[in-house]
């Protein structure tokens, strides 16, 4: 059954109820009330009538006696009112109200004694009108002789006590039958009063108490707990609509699941502003762009947040503005992003106007491009290794044809010689030959991408050597720190580790002129390539860190390329090509390299070679 059906007739039954009691206690109190007060008001009419008709006659008595002296004359209105007094003692006689049997029985007596009277009377007067005042006077007397008046008045009386009684007796029932009345409609009323109450109970269950169950529930819904749900839920609409919430609820909390999931994995960063630029929700992705300030920015301004942070249009509000008066996708490009006072990114930013909550919302999507960044930097940088190499290659090669033909020369020119400054001058110019030999060599294995011959090298026992090997005046003024644990291996070809070492150590020394510390350490890790990030592998790191002039981004950048040298280059100079060959060597061992520096605050270089187990 409905609810609404079960309203109706729950409504119904109070309605018939209501009338029913009422027409029923109408009907019972008039008719009760009617045959009591209509007994009472006819006993006290006979009463009082029967009080009356002794005073009348005591009235007519003395009347007569006066009219027999003379005193006053008989006419017709003494008649009529004598008439009169017989005619109610006559309907006295007659009253069937009902009663006793003694009532009955003075009825009777007064019946016979009227009569009686009435006849006696109509004698004397007929006498009085003969003029036979004796003959009157004689019936009088007779009449008195014979007590009428007085047994007439003693019925009357007698009567008149029979009615009080009856008449008190009909005023107790009267009460009684109200006290009955009363405590009827008490019985009704405590009836209704129950009736009131079971049906507000019946209300409270089936229809304010499901009512407030579903207010409950969507106050829980807007205060965004989904996880709640209607419980008791009936058969009637209210339950199919509590069970419906239920329903939607759970869909809700699935979808809403499922949108958390997606949000919070969101390997970008995403922070979704008011038009105002107020914070609604954000997350920081892989990058960590947003720092820990992301954890309390609900609410708040984005330019109180992350001051910080400039877009090519100006602030936060510049921005969301220009967005929603474009209503489609901004893109902003490799943008130069100081997300703290030490570290900077550079990031793609889109940002688009969103439905959030019923109102128009701005998503600002940021990704670091760094890594991709440094990828391209890295392509860049083979790319032109392998331009140097194609011109290593070619300059090797005939190189090495042009020294051979002047070592042929120079040969041949020593052994005929007889002169010593001739002599001396042709073996500085072998000498040179020789140089330019090994240098040509070097080349030539840079330009083949000769592996050389890879062995297992112990890093600190090489590392040893050489600086052992070193002069004592190339460390004069160098204060010289290493960390070198021992068993730590690596598959390389030892001439071209051995190069490696040295470059990064000449190059270090050059860079403290006025002394400095040289710090060198190893140590096992495991990272991952930037060429091919797919997973960690265990290398060997070796760190050289100085403390000379540094480099700036730019230099940086130019650092391994061939040739290249911020130096003064002259005869014993540099030629640019240590870093280069470093390069060279570690990528050919299957490494790579990191760079960094800053002007003036020294330069760390860090290598990672693949470990030897």
């Amino acid at each position: 059954m409905t609810l609404r059906r079960r309203l109706i007739l729950l409504h119904t039954a109070f309605a018939v109820f209501a009338l029913g009691t009422a027409v029923a206690s109408i009907c019972v109190v008039n008719l009760h009330n009617s045959d009591a007060t209509r007994q009472l008001e006819v006993l006290t009419s006979e009463s009082l009538l029967a009080e009356r008709l002794r005073g009348d006659l005591k009235a007519l008595d003395v009347r007569l006696t006066r009219i027999l002296l003379g005193k006053k004359q008989l006419d017709e209105s003494f008649q009529a009112e004598c008439n009169a007094i017989f005619t109610r003692l006559k309907e006295v006689s007659r009253y069937t109200t009902g009663g006793t049997t003694r009532r009955a029985d003075l009825q009777t007596q007064i019946g016979q004694l009227s009569h009686s009277l009435e006849t006696a009377i109509d004698i004397c007067f007929q006498r009085i009108y003969a003029g036979d005042q004796t003959g009157a006077e004689k019936q009088h007397d007779r009449i008195a002789g014979k007590a009428l008046w007085k047994d007439l008045d003693d019925c009357l009386l007698k009567l008149g006590s029979d009615l009080a009684a009856g008449r008190q007796s009909a005023s107790a029932s009267v009460l009684d039958e109200h006290s009955e009345m009363l405590v009827m409609a008490l019985l009704i009323a405590v009836t209704g009063v129950g009736l009131v109450v079971t049906g507000a109970l019946i209300v409270r269950r089936r229809l304010v108490s499901p009512i407030i169950a579903l207010q409950t529930a969507a106050e829980a819904y807007a205060d965004g707990n989904l996880k709640y749900r209607v419980s008791d839920a009936g058969t009637d609409e209210l339950g199919d609509l509590g069970k419906t919430m239920n329903s939607m609820a759970g869909a809700i909390e699935l979808s809403q699941q499922k949108y958390q999931s997606l949000f919070h994995n969101l390997r970008d960063t995403v922070i979704i502003c008011r038009p105002d630029a107020t914070i609604e929700e954000c997350h920081d992705g892989d990058g960590n762009l947003l720092g820990e300030e992301a954890k309390s920015a609900r609410g708040l301004k984005a330019d109180h947040v992350w001051p910080n942070w400039s877009f090519p249009q100006g602030s936060w509000a510049q921005l969301i503005e220009t967005v929603l008066s474009l209503q489609k996708p901004y893109h902003i490009n490799d943008m130069q992003l100081a997300v703290s006072q030490t570290r900077s990114s550079i990031v793609d930013v889109v940002a688009y106007s969103v439905l959030y909550g019923g109102t128009q919302h701005v998503a600002i999507t940021v990704r670091d491009v760094t890594d991709r960044h440094e990828m391209q930097h890295l392509l860049r940088r083979a790319d032109t290794m392998e331009a140097a190499l194609n011109l290593a290659r070619g300059v090797a090669h005939d190189f090495k044809n042009l020294l051979q033909s002047v070592t042929v020369t120079l040969s041949l020119i020593s052994k005929d010689t007889s002169e010593e400054f001739t002599a001396e001058r042709t073996h500085t110019a072998l000498e040179a030959c020789r140089q330019a030999a090994a240098l040509s060599k070097r080349l030539a294995h840079f330009a083949a991408s000769d592996r050389g011959h890879p062995e297992d090298v112990g890093i600190a026992e090489t590392i040893g050597t050489i600086l052992s090997s070193l002069d004592e005046q190339f460390l004069n003024g160098i204060e010289l720190r290493t960390d070198l644990p021992q068993n730590l291996n690596i598959q390389m070809d030892r001439d071209q580790w051995t190069q490696v070492v040295l470059n990064l150590i000449y190059n270090a020394r050059e860079a403290m002129v006025d002394g400095g510390i040289l710090a060198i350490s190893a140590e096992r890790i495991k990272a991952a390539n930037p060429i091919s990030p797919a997973f960690d592998s265990p290398y060997i790191l070796l760190t050289v860190t100085d403390t000379g002039m540094g480099m700036t981004e730019q230099t940086i950048k130019h650092a391994f390329e061939p040739l290249y040298s911020t130096k003064q280059r002259n005869d014993y100079g540099p030629r640019g090509m240590g870093l280069t060959i470093v390069y060279a060597a570690v990528n050919m061992a299957g490494g790579f390299l990191k760079v960094s520096s800053e002007p003036n605050a020294g330069t760390t270089i860090r290598v990672f070679l693949p470990a030897k187990d």
